[in-house]
């Protein structure tokens, strides 16, 4: 199993989402070229074997579409 994950802060609670956006602030579903992402991640798993991926991150701070 491989986990990560990310935050942004709130440092002055107010009832709403901060405006602090994280990565490049556009949503994953946008893509290369917008949104955040990491590439060449690589894990060794339990036989030895090299395994590559990639993956899009983050978002815009208040948001309707963050939960």
């Amino acid at each position: 199993m491989v986990q990560f994950g990310g935050e942004v802060v709130n440092t002055r609670p107010s009832g709403s989402h901060t405006p602090t956006q994280m990565g490049s602030g556009h949503f994953p579903r946008e893509g290369f070229n917008r949104a955040a992402y990491f590439r060449n991640v690589q894990v060794v798993d339990w036989d030895n074997n090299l395994w590559g991926n990639y993956f899009y991150y983050g978002g815009p701070g208040r948001n309707v579409h963050c939960p």
